[in-house]
């Protein structure tokens, strides 16, 4: 049985939780990026209150909502504002369970919008769980400009 207490702060939470390997993938593209869009993707990331996981956590999707509405906080938009960006291509290796999988950060309109697995993250989520975050080789390939203005 649910508690009601546990249901409330479910729907009514204010900051919603990246996984650790999520965390992992975006700092990894952050590490990457020039100190001002740093600034931006950081900014962004703490904004981030709802994350939706759909299709067995293959598509994870980040919202930034103020009274049930998503916002677009033109303060914090990338430069490059295009429809669809694929801002990076991460490469997530397991070497003792010879598990790999791509992933795929992407932006929508100048916002950080969702990290698409090329298959189920499970494995790799439990081996960050299991604090086994040594053995895993996270790699990030820049596939976008954020600063280039593009709208």
């Amino acid at each position: 049985m649910i508690r009601i207490s546990h249901l409330l702060s479910k729907i009514f939470c204010r900051k919603a939780a990246l996984s650790m390997l999520e965390k992992s993938i975006l700092d990894r593209v952050h590490d990457h990026l020039s100190m001002e869009i740093r600034l931006l993707w950081k900014k962004q990331i703490e904004a981030i209150n709802k994350i939706q996981r759909v299709a067995d956590g293959v598509e994870v999707d980040f919202y930034r909502i103020k009274n049930g509405q998503p916002t677009f906080d033109e303060n914090l938009t990338f430069p490059n504002k295009s429809n669809e960006l694929l801002v990076a291509e991460i490469t997530i290796s397991y070497p003792t369970l010879g598990t790999k999988t791509k992933a795929c950060v992407w932006s929508v309109r100048g916002f950080l919008f969702s990290i698409e697995y090329e298959k189920s993250p499970k494995i790799l989520e439990s081996a960050f769980l299991n604090k086994n975050e040594d053995a895993i080789m996270v790699n990030c390939k820049l596939m976008a400009d954020l600063e280039k203005d593009v709208r």
